[in-house]
């Protein structure tokens, strides 16, 4: 069984009328539940507001990046828009009404908006190409603190015991992350990295090559590493890797998202080295990150929850 843990003292329906003692969620209290509501609202607004202001809908944001990238970071509003925001917004909902799904939602979508404006205040040319995107720093480092705060305080709404994945959930999440680590790094970072050491590099390299190492290092040094600690976590039955594994999953899969959309957008514009094959693979690769949140959230899909955040020991009695 996989799911949240309920209240202590719970007596919850199994099959055939039997009932069965689930373990307790420590008490929240009630105005985090409150604060993490507003931040993660003003959260989903900021990232509107870079989206609205960027080349896929005004264009009044003129990034310092090549024609090539800026097309992807048209593919990357579209997913801000369409997907990220939406579920932000969701996030916020559900910390209003108390919901311990608002914490794992929102720990997901907070990692991602922290990951994509990180993006954008170290990965243009500031020197080397016109624009004007640093006179929105102040707009970029909103989303980050906020974005920093808001999985943060998600993270500390929940107690470490707070999601109880089965045996089977562990090692399928688990096995699913470690493989994404590896694709990854022995994949796609190991051939480009030589490639660029050979005096050969990729297109995308070549068209931004800031871009591609504040890429990197986001990747090799922040997101990878904590996927293959969750992953390892889910393994070794650590207490602390459920919450974990929703954080790193849902973040990948909403970069996975971005990707794709990415090489749609390259494609669509008619980029160097973009293709129908390229737009494909790079769709196959973001289905593949978003397998284990889609494993995690089926897992606790049929479970119980632990109640409204912040409920008093009598409420949950």
């Amino acid at each position: 069984m996989s799911a949240i843990s309920a209240p202590r003292g719970r007596r919850t329906d199994a099959p055939g009328g039997r009932t069965r003692q689930r373990s307790a969620v420590d008490p929240v209290d009630e105005a985090a539940a409150r604060w993490l509501a507003t931040a993660t609202a003003v959260l989903a607004a900021d990232i509107v507001v870079v989206a609205l202001l960027g080349p896929l809908v005004t264009g009044v944001i003129d990034y310092r990046v090549s024609p090539l990238l800026a097309h992807q970071l048209m593919g990357a509003d579209a997913v801000s828009l369409a997907v990220i925001t939406p579920l932000t917004l969701l996030a916020a909902w559900l910390f209003r009404r108390r919901s311990p799904h608002g914490p794992l939602l929102a720990l997901g979508t907070a990692l991602a908006a922290w990951y994509f404006a990180a993006e954008l205040v170290l990965g243009p040319d500031r020197l080397g190409r016109p624009g004007n995107d640093e006179a929105f720093f102040p707009l970029f480092l909103s989303v980050l603190l906020l974005s920093a705060a808001v999985a943060i305080g998600a993270w500390r709404a929940l107690p470490t015991t707070a999601v109880s994945l089965g045996r089977r959930s562990r090692a399928v999440i688990g096995s699913l992350l470690l493989i994404i680590v590896a694709l990854f790094v022995l994949g796609r970072y190991l051939p480009a990295w030589l490639s660029i050491v050979d005096g050969t590099p990729s297109a995308d390299y070549v068209a931004g090559p800031s871009v591609w190492w504040t890429v990197a290092f986001e990747d090799l040094a922040l997101l990878l590493p904590a996927a293959a600690a969750a992953g390892i976590g889910l393994l070794r039955r650590a207490r602390w890797a459920g919450i974990a594994a929703f954080a790193v999953s849902g973040c990948l899969a909403l970069i996975g998202v971005a990707v794709a959309a990415m090489a749609w957008s390259n494609n669509w514009h008619g980029d160097p080295g973009s293709t129908p094959g390229t737009a494909m693979a790079m769709t196959f690769i973001g289905v593949l990150t978003a397998v284990p949140a889609i494993v995690c959230w089926t897992a606790i899909a049929g479970g119980v929850t632990s109640g409204p955040l912040g409920s008093s020991a009598a409420e949950r009695g």
